[in-house]
């Protein structure tokens, strides 16, 4: 913990951070339908993998029925090896140390990812979530197997070239959920009371140490995330957490990294502190493990604010917004990092596609400029009125934004809930929750969500076999629709209209490069 953010780092197994700053696990979607990398992902992680120390992928799955997200990175067989190669060469290359985070999804696998096949957990509770389907509770024999599996993703890893591995124990998922008491409620061995419901984790850290010690010809990091406090009732509770890091403390594990949303937070739970949660932690820790701190980190002051309380620095949206924002940092060029993704440029921040019209689409998630200077001058330079409608379109499009936000807010319906609200007049037809996800561009997590959220507004109607059947329009989903699109219409009567047919097709070339 310094006032110096550009010093080596080095961690009981040997290994050795160029520096603090590390680039945190965040989901992408983007892998192929088989787990393999993409060409898009690797781009995306080498772009980032530059001045920063290390890089922890997004989380890959250990076993194909354990993922939580579509289209996420596999170690699950030995296939998938070679794909894992190449996404350690690629952020190596950058000159970061490359750690792969691998996880099961437990109770949060969604079965639409997993070929229908029901989630498992450690006892037959359910998430508290819309989508939730009620889990198998996992036999004796699974567990075992599971176990088996961490360490034979680890051993991957390993034959990849990776220089660690993150056990992924927050974000409720399955090693998280063995340990919490809403989620965990066998009598055996592996559930009971902390020590016991503590077992799955620890066998799984020796399983994988035991790999680790047979195997790694070089130093090998190991470290484990875990999230502080649960809402479920019951749940985990700082306590519980302090006991967690005390046996991970006896592990020998190489780093301890907080699932925080921002650094600064304080207890979900106790309105009476307002201590940050990530303060606690590092002084309950006291030293003994090396702690990764987590969550809204932008500025050179954030940095350094969380270096005096943690040893390690994760960073996530900033990194996506600015691949240079570690450079920048580490330069103490603070007022140069780029504060909200500008869409003009789309193509030198090389986000994967799914990423990207998540992040463009999703209403305060990311800050988006669309900046009027947002131009593309091979098709504007041809044409000096197009040019200048151009101009005006942008202005109109961000009115156009604001009052249909506004709008759209009285229905309680967001922006993409409307968007699939389209979908379905535009075809005028039954639509499948696959093809609207396609036709948007979404994750089929996202499209779950939204469409859960429009059948509770009583906007769409799903079937019981929805996933075969479609989704239905209701009376009530066509007047919102309707009150709603003649905003958008003016933009045709306003602009359209004006133009021959050849500037139409000019401008809605550029229109797409904005909705792209």
């Amino acid at each position: 913990m310094s006032d110096n953010i550009n010093y080596p780092f080095s961690f009981r197994s040997g290994a050795t951070f160029r520096n603090p700053l590390i680039m945190a696990p965040m989901t992408t979607s983007s892998s192929q339908e088989n787990g393999m990398i993409s060409r898009e992902e690797l781009n995306y992680y080498y772009k980032r993998s530059h001045e920063v120390g290390a890089v922890i992928t997004a989380c890959a799955y250990i076993s194909p029925e354990g993922q939580a997200f579509q289209n996420g990175l596999g170690a699950s067989n030995d296939g998938q090896i070679a794909s894992l190669r190449q996404l350690a060469s690629v952020i190596q290359a950058g000159g970061a140390k490359a750690i792969l985070q691998i996880y099961h999804g437990g109770r949060m696998s969604r079965p639409e990812y997993n070929g229908d096949v029901l989630p498992v957990a450690p006892s037959p509770i359910p998430p508290i979530r819309e989508w939730a389907v009620t889990p198998k509770e996992l036999t004796h024999t699974e567990i075992e197997q599971l176990i088996i599996q961490f360490k034979e993703a680890v051993r991957r890893a390993l034959l990849a070239g990776f220089d660690g591995v993150e056990l992924h124990g927050a974000n409720t998922y399955l090693l998280q959920q063995f340990y919490s008491p809403h989620s965990n409620t066998r009598s055996d061995r592996w559930g009971g009371n902390r020590k016991e419901r503590m077992q799955f984790i620890i066998e799984i850290i020796r399983g994988c140490q035991e790999v680790i010690a047979n195997e790694a010809e070089r130093p090998f990091v190991l470290g484990y995330r875990f999230s502080p406090e649960e809402i479920e009732e019951p749940g985990i509770r700082l306590e519980d957490t302090f006991y967690l890091i005390d046996e991970l403390c006896n592990m020998e594990l190489d780093y301890l990294h907080i699932s925080l949303g921002h650094y600064t937070k304080s207890s979900l739970l106790d309105s009476e502190s307002n201590e940050p949660i990530l303060n606690q932690i590092s002084r309950y820790i006291n030293g003994r493990i090396p702690l990764i701190g987590v969550g809204g980190i932008k500025t050179l002051e954030d940095v350094e604010c969380v270096l005096k309380t943690a040893d390690l620095a994760s960073v996530g949206k900033a990194l996506i917004i600015d691949p240079l924002w570690a450079k920048k940092i580490l330069g103490r060029q603070g007022n140069a990092i780029q504060q909200a993704i500008r869409v003009s440029d789309k193509e030198t921040l090389v986000i994967p596609p799914i990423l990207w019209n998540q992040i463009v689409s999703i209403p305060q998630w990311f800050p988006v400029d669309f900046e009027d200077n947002l131009l593309i001058e091979e098709h504007t330079s041809k044409n000096k009125r197009v040019f200048l409608l151009w101009h005006q379109l942008i202005q109109w499009y961000k009115e156009n934004n604001k009052a249909t936000a506004t709008l759209l807010k009285d229905f309680n319906i967001s922006q993409a809930q409307f968007e699939i609200l389209a979908r379905l007049v535009e075809t005028d037809k039954v639509l499948s929750q696959q093809e609207i996800a396609k036709k948007l561009l979404v994750t089929q997590g996202n499209i779950t969500h939204l469409l859960s959220k429009l059948e509770q507004s009583g906007l769409i109607l799903k079937k019981k076999k929805w996933k075969t059947n479609g989704i239905h329009l209701t009376d009530k989903g066509h007047n919102v629709y309707t009150k709603v699109a003649p905003q958008l219409n003016d933009l045709h009567i306003k602009y359209f209209s004006k133009l021959t047919r050849e500037e139409q097709k000019e401008l809605y070339a550029l229109l797409s490069k904005l909705n792209e």
